[in-house]
């Protein structure tokens, strides 16, 4: 399947729509959940990006999540909580 990549920030288009083709040419009778779990994750780090937090920075994320953003008068985590749920 060529050259893996090792950060999700480095995978790019060509690569998904590479590894797309190769798991339909190479598997005959993929299960159909397999391609709606792969639809799924693919559109979930579309929509929600990155959502991991390293943990040295953990606090200070905490901190920016639970301020309200004085122009829409939400916190940051009512806002994620937006992004996640459509």
């Amino acid at each position: 399947m060529g050259d893996k990549p090792t950060n999700p920030k480095n995978f790019d288009k060509q690569q998904f729509f590479t590894l797309i083709l190769t798991l339909t040419s190479s598997t005959h009778t993929c299960p159909q959940e397999q391609y709606a779990f792969i639809h799924d994750a693919v559109l979930e780090g579309i929509s929600c990006g990155e959502t991991q937090i390293p943990a040295s920075s953990f606090k200070r994320a905490l901190t920016k999540l639970a301020d309200k953003n004085n122009e829409k008068d939400v916190t940051g985590f009512e806002k994620q909580f937006e992004v996640d749920s459509k």
